[in-house]
């Protein structure tokens, strides 16, 4: 992936990797362990090169502090992600929760889009 991402740039990366967890909808047990590799991909190609575009947008003096930032805010997001989606499993049901999990997806590639269009225009 890192080989894609310096050739092509992130857009080649964060699109299919985001859009794998599409797949998360999977309903049938047999659809679930199909698809649980390809979200696996799709998380493991878009965390890093979430973690460049965080060190790329920093000055190089300030690499250090803008993957700590990173992290600290993965951290807390995985943190805090699990207490909300909890909780709406809880007063929803788990056939709402993943309907609402596609929704955040959704909205991340689309606030993804409109960032990289306003800061890297010549990738995209």
């Amino acid at each position: 992936m890192g080989k894609v991402y310096a050739r092509y740039g992130s857009k080649f990366i964060i699109y299919p990797g985001l859009g794998l967890f599409g797949l998360g909808l999977a309903t049938t047990p047999m659809s679930i362990i199909l698809t649980a590799p390809l979200l696996g991909l799709g998380y493991g190609a878009a965390q890093p090169a979430f973690q460049a575009l965080a060190i790329q947008s920093a000055p190089i003096e300030r690499a250090g502090v803008s993957t700590a930032t990173y992290f600290l805010a993965l951290d807390i997001s995985v943190g805090a992600g699990s207490i909300i989606l909890a909780l709406l499993a809880n007063a929803l049901g788990y056939q709402y929760l993943y309907i609402i999990a596609a929704l955040v997806m959704v909205i991340a590639l689309s606030l993804y889009h409109v960032w990289i269009k306003k800061y890297t225009p010549l990738e995209i």
